[in-house]
């Protein structure tokens, strides 16, 4: 995935498709948790991270597998996780992670860049 940009305080909704680099072929994500992390800072925990949701949907988001055999998923960003923002542009590092569900063992990182959530003219939650 390339930079992505959102504005803060907005729904924002990418669309993905995982694909194997070695074959250029789907990867099947039939019992894969993936998740979306967005921090200021590398070395930053988890705990710290501007925005995380995952395939386990919580009130800032989720990642919704879509069709698991085609590798495609739909993440969705909830005005939740970004209203809290000062009204500036914020520059975070963002990464796209699978895990296999049944073990835990395996993860790969599938995407990351930058996310630039942009400032908004209207305050004014809901």
């Amino acid at each position: 995935m390339p930079d992505l940009f959102m504005k803060r305080g907005d729904t924002k909704v990418w669309q993905i498709q995982v694909m194997d680099p070695s074959s250029s072929q789907p990867v099947n994500l039939t019992s894969q948790l993936l998740r979306f992390t967005a921090k200021k800072n590398y070395t930053y925990s988890d705990a710290k991270a501007i925005l995380q949701v995952s395939s386990t949907p919580n009130k800032f988001g989720g990642i919704v597998i879509n069709q698991a055999i085609l590798g495609q998923a739909t993440i969705t960003i909830l005005p939740a996780s970004t209203i809290q923002l000062s009204g500036e542009e914020h520059r975070l590092l963002y990464d796209l992670q699978m895990t296999n569900s049944s073990d835990f063992t395996q993860v790969t990182t599938i995407a990351e860049g930058l996310l630039i959530i942009e400032p908004d003219v209207t305050q004014t939650e809901g």
